[in-house]
């Protein structure tokens, strides 16, 4: 008489079981010995990989006793799977281009193995990244199944970074000395330097020019980002100044001294 067997896969995707497991009585009237010995027909072992599992196969013990007489029995096999895969998540850190934007596919956060094979239909997120996520870690758990059904997750930190500097724009600078002979180099933040993420400041040195300037020289235009990224531009800076007007003296008296 057999009993039906339920047999894990390993993790190796393979499971053995030996042909007289599912025996349960074997027992012979014509012996002196009731219980035998009989001869077991067919493999020794019987095999079976991913292939079988989640399904029931059939399969016959066959025994023979010392007469030649033969007696069998059929029994159900149930393969299963149950080891969920082997994943490793990787943190990433990525950069956003010149325009603040970045993009990440779900699939180059982790690595899955597994025997039987990994079922990745659902992890096909894609994560699209902005100015906003700058210093705004990302936490997500990813979860991964195999072909079985059998699953597991990991965790996964995505860091967003701004390593782009602003861009000067700033166009050369003409400017004229007042009254006192000085004048003050004045520069519209908006116009002169631009970043994906925005502009914290920017800065011109020197910022005041007098007569002894008079002429063209460079002036260091320094523009800093939102996340701290610096650029420094030379531009041109032109001095002028205001001539004096002349006038005409229509007479003069000269008074000769003794000489």
């Amino acid at each position: 008489e057999c009993s039906d067997i339920t047999v894990a896969l390993d993790s190796n995707g393979m499971a053995m079981i030996e042909n007289d497991t599912a025996l349960d009585t074997l027992f012979d009237n014509c012996d002196m010995d009731p219980s035998g010995p009989f001869t077991m027909g067919g493999p020794t072992f019987r095999m079976f990989d991913c292939s079988f599992a989640d399904s029931t196969v059939t399969r016959t013990v066959v025994a023979t006793d010392m007469s030649g007489n033969q007696g069998s029995c059929d029994y159900e096999v149930t393969i299963i799977d149950t080891i969920a895969p082997v994943v490793v998540c990787s943190d990433t850190t990525i950069q956003l281009d010149a325009d603040g934007a970045a993009s990440l596919d779900e699939l180059d956060l982790f690595t899955a193995t597994d025997a039987c094979g990994v079922d990745t239909e659902d992890n096909d997120s894609t994560f699209v990244l902005s100015c906003a996520d700058v210093n705004n870690p990302i936490v997500f758990d990813i979860e991964i199944v195999d072909v079985n059904g059998n699953d597991t997750s990991c965790t996964v930190t995505i860091t967003t970074q701004d390593t782009i500097a602003p861009v000067i724009t700033v166009d050369p600078i003409d400017v004229t000395l007042d009254d006192n002979g000085n004048a003050v180099l004045m520069i519209d933040e908006e116009d002169a330097a631009s970043d994906a993420c925005g502009i914290e400041s920017v800065t011109i040195e020197p910022t005041g020019v007098g007569c002894e300037d008079i002429g063209m020289f460079q002036a260091l235009v320094t523009a800093t980002d939102v996340n701290g990224n610096v650029a420094a531009e030379l531009i041109d800076v032109t001095v002028d100044f205001i001539e004096p007007e002349l006038g005409c003296i229509n007479e003069v008296n000269v008074t000769l001294d003794e000489n």
